[in-house]
Protein backbone atom coordinates (compact mmCIF):
# COMPACT_ATOMS: atom_id res chain seq x y z
CA UNK A 1 0.00 0.00 0.00
CA UNK A 2 3.05 2.27 0.40
CA UNK A 3 6.06 2.62 -1.88
CA UNK A 4 9.08 0.89 -0.35
CA UNK A 5 11.68 3.50 0.64
CA UNK A 6 9.40 6.23 -0.71
CA UNK A 7 10.70 8.62 1.95
CA UNK A 8 13.97 8.75 -0.01
CA UNK A 9 12.30 9.43 -3.37
CA UNK A 10 12.91 12.82 -4.95
CA UNK A 11 9.13 13.39 -4.89
CA UNK A 12 8.77 12.63 -1.15
CA UNK A 13 6.57 13.06 0.85
CA UNK A 14 4.21 12.51 -2.08
CA UNK A 15 5.52 9.02 -2.84
CA UNK A 16 3.40 6.04 -3.88
CA UNK A 17 0.38 5.09 -1.77
CA UNK A 18 -2.61 2.88 -2.65
CA UNK A 19 -3.09 -0.12 -4.94
CA UNK A 20 -1.98 1.75 -8.05
CA UNK A 21 0.27 4.04 -6.16
CA UNK A 22 -0.48 7.73 -6.39
CA UNK A 23 2.76 9.66 -6.70
CA UNK A 24 3.64 13.34 -6.94
CA UNK A 25 1.84 16.29 -5.41
CA UNK A 26 -0.32 16.99 -8.48
CA UNK A 27 -1.89 13.50 -8.37
CA UNK A 28 -2.52 13.79 -4.63
CA UNK A 29 -4.16 17.19 -5.13
CA UNK A 30 -6.38 15.84 -7.91
CA UNK A 31 -7.43 12.86 -5.82
CA UNK A 32 -8.07 15.00 -2.74
CA UNK A 33 -10.21 17.39 -4.81
CA UNK A 34 -12.12 14.45 -6.33
CA UNK A 35 -12.83 13.00 -2.88
CA UNK A 36 -13.52 16.38 -1.30
CA UNK A 37 -11.01 15.82 1.49
CA UNK A 38 -11.24 18.84 3.77
CA UNK A 39 -8.23 21.09 3.75
CA UNK A 40 -8.19 21.53 7.48
CA UNK A 41 -5.11 22.76 9.21
CA UNK A 42 -2.18 22.07 6.89
CA UNK A 43 -0.11 19.17 8.13
CA UNK A 44 3.54 19.90 8.79
CA UNK A 45 4.40 16.76 6.82
CA UNK A 46 2.15 17.70 3.87
CA UNK A 47 1.96 21.50 3.85
CA UNK A 48 1.20 21.88 0.13
CA UNK A 49 -1.64 19.37 0.31
CA UNK A 50 -3.70 20.28 3.36
CA UNK A 51 -4.68 16.67 4.18
CA UNK A 52 -2.71 13.69 5.42
CA UNK A 53 -2.16 10.81 2.95
CA UNK A 54 -0.66 8.69 5.74
CA UNK A 55 -4.02 8.78 7.53
CA UNK A 56 -6.33 8.77 4.51
CA UNK A 57 -4.50 6.33 2.22
CA UNK A 58 -1.54 4.44 3.72
CA UNK A 59 1.15 5.05 6.31
CA UNK A 60 2.99 1.73 6.01
CA UNK A 61 2.84 -1.82 4.68
CA UNK A 62 2.10 -3.39 8.04
CA UNK A 63 -1.63 -2.67 8.02
CA UNK A 64 -1.82 1.04 8.75
CA UNK A 65 -3.89 1.94 5.72
CA UNK A 66 -7.40 2.97 4.78
CA UNK A 67 -8.46 0.02 2.59
CA UNK A 68 -11.37 1.78 0.88
CA UNK A 69 -9.24 4.76 -0.10
CA UNK A 70 -6.39 2.51 -1.29
CA UNK A 71 -8.81 0.88 -3.74
CA UNK A 72 -10.66 4.10 -4.53
CA UNK A 73 -7.44 5.98 -5.37
CA UNK A 74 -6.49 3.18 -7.79
CA UNK A 75 -9.89 3.36 -9.48
CA UNK A 76 -9.57 7.15 -9.65
CA UNK A 77 -6.21 6.76 -11.37
CA UNK A 78 -7.51 4.20 -13.89
CA UNK A 79 -10.48 6.35 -14.87
CA UNK A 80 -8.43 9.55 -15.00
CA UNK A 81 -5.68 8.13 -17.21
CA UNK A 82 -6.69 8.47 -20.87
CA UNK A 83 -7.62 5.12 -22.47
CA UNK A 84 -6.31 3.08 -19.51
CA UNK A 85 -9.62 1.32 -18.93
CA UNK A 86 -9.78 0.18 -22.55
CA UNK A 87 -6.14 -0.93 -22.33
CA UNK A 88 -6.98 -3.00 -19.24
CA UNK A 89 -9.81 -4.66 -21.16
CA UNK A 90 -7.75 -5.29 -24.30
CA UNK A 91 -6.34 -8.68 -23.36
CA UNK A 92 -3.57 -10.59 -21.64
CA UNK A 93 -0.84 -10.55 -24.24
CA UNK A 94 2.63 -9.33 -23.36
CA UNK A 95 2.01 -6.17 -25.42
CA UNK A 96 -1.22 -5.53 -23.46
CA UNK A 97 0.60 -5.85 -20.14
CA UNK A 98 3.36 -3.49 -21.29
CA UNK A 99 0.80 -0.94 -22.53
CA UNK A 100 -0.98 -0.93 -19.14
CA UNK A 101 2.38 -0.77 -17.35
CA UNK A 102 3.15 2.35 -19.38
CA UNK A 103 -0.23 3.77 -18.37
CA UNK A 104 0.75 3.26 -14.72
CA UNK A 105 4.42 4.29 -14.84
CA UNK A 106 4.26 6.93 -17.53
CA UNK A 107 5.37 6.44 -21.08
CA UNK A 108 9.00 5.59 -20.41
CA UNK A 109 11.54 3.30 -22.02
CA UNK A 110 10.74 -0.33 -21.24
CA UNK A 111 13.81 -0.74 -19.00
CA UNK A 112 12.39 2.04 -16.77
CA UNK A 113 9.05 0.30 -16.13
CA UNK A 114 8.71 -0.77 -12.51
CA UNK A 115 7.97 -4.42 -11.72
CA UNK A 116 7.54 -5.60 -15.30
CA UNK A 117 8.53 -9.21 -14.56
CA UNK A 118 5.94 -9.49 -11.75
CA UNK A 119 3.27 -7.88 -13.94
CA UNK A 120 3.91 -10.34 -16.78
CA UNK A 121 3.80 -13.30 -14.40
CA UNK A 122 0.59 -12.02 -12.80
CA UNK A 123 -1.05 -11.60 -16.21
CA UNK A 124 -0.28 -15.21 -17.09
CA UNK A 125 -1.68 -16.48 -13.78
CA UNK A 126 -4.82 -14.36 -14.16
CA UNK A 127 -5.31 -15.48 -17.76
CA UNK A 128 -5.36 -19.15 -16.77
CA UNK A 129 -7.41 -18.50 -13.65
CA UNK A 130 -10.16 -16.45 -15.28
CA UNK A 131 -10.31 -18.61 -18.38
CA UNK A 132 -10.42 -21.67 -16.12
CA UNK A 133 -7.83 -23.36 -18.29
CA UNK A 134 -7.04 -26.59 -16.48
CA UNK A 135 -5.59 -28.33 -19.51
CA UNK A 136 -2.48 -26.20 -19.67
CA UNK A 137 1.00 -27.58 -19.26
CA UNK A 138 2.93 -27.10 -16.03
CA UNK A 139 4.44 -23.77 -17.06
CA UNK A 140 4.51 -21.05 -19.66
CA UNK A 141 7.74 -19.50 -20.87
CA UNK A 142 7.90 -15.81 -21.73
CA UNK A 143 10.73 -13.77 -23.15
CA UNK A 144 10.96 -10.02 -22.80
CA UNK A 145 13.39 -7.14 -22.91
CA UNK A 146 13.77 -5.23 -19.67
CA UNK A 147 16.43 -3.84 -17.31
CA UNK A 148 19.53 -5.93 -16.75
CA UNK A 149 19.79 -5.17 -13.01
CA UNK A 150 17.48 -3.78 -10.34
CA UNK A 151 19.92 -0.90 -9.78
CA UNK A 152 20.89 1.70 -12.34
CA UNK A 153 24.35 1.21 -13.83
CA UNK A 154 27.03 3.76 -14.69
CA UNK A 155 26.92 5.19 -18.22
CA UNK A 156 30.32 4.61 -19.84
CA UNK A 157 32.03 6.57 -22.60
CA UNK A 158 33.73 4.94 -25.62
CA UNK A 159 36.86 4.30 -23.53
CA UNK A 160 34.88 2.55 -20.77
CA UNK A 161 35.10 5.44 -18.28
CA UNK A 162 32.05 6.65 -16.32
CA UNK A 163 30.33 9.71 -17.81
CA UNK A 164 30.13 12.46 -15.20
CA UNK A 165 27.42 15.12 -14.86
CA UNK A 166 26.06 17.59 -12.31
CA UNK A 167 27.68 19.63 -9.58
CA UNK A 168 29.59 18.09 -7.95
CA UNK A 169 30.30 15.73 -10.85
CA UNK A 170 28.85 12.26 -10.33
CA UNK A 171 28.63 9.27 -12.62
CA UNK A 172 25.48 9.28 -14.76
CA UNK A 173 23.42 6.15 -14.32
CA UNK A 174 20.68 4.39 -16.24
CA UNK A 175 18.97 1.03 -16.48
CA UNK A 176 20.55 -1.15 -19.15
CA UNK A 177 18.27 -3.12 -21.45
CA UNK A 178 18.72 -6.90 -21.55
CA UNK A 179 16.70 -9.92 -22.72
CA UNK A 180 15.11 -12.20 -20.12
CA UNK A 181 13.25 -15.49 -20.26
CA UNK A 182 11.22 -16.74 -17.31
CA UNK A 183 9.12 -19.83 -16.80
CA UNK A 184 5.87 -19.12 -15.00
CA UNK A 185 4.61 -22.13 -13.08
CA UNK A 186 0.95 -22.85 -13.68
CA UNK A 187 0.69 -25.38 -10.89
CA UNK A 188 -2.40 -24.56 -8.88
CA UNK A 189 -1.69 -23.55 -5.30
CA UNK A 190 -3.96 -24.78 -2.53
CA UNK A 191 -4.01 -23.59 1.08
Amino acid sequence: MKEIAGERANYAPYFGRGLIQLTHLSNYKSYGDFRGFPRTSPSTAFPALGWNPDALIAADNRGTHHADNCVDSACFYVVRRENMLSHLDAGTSQADVIRVSNDVNGYVAIQNLNGLEARLQSAIHLKYFFLEDVSSSGSESIGFAWRRNSQKEAVLDAQGRPVLSGTPPRPRTQYVLAHHTINVSLTRQVP
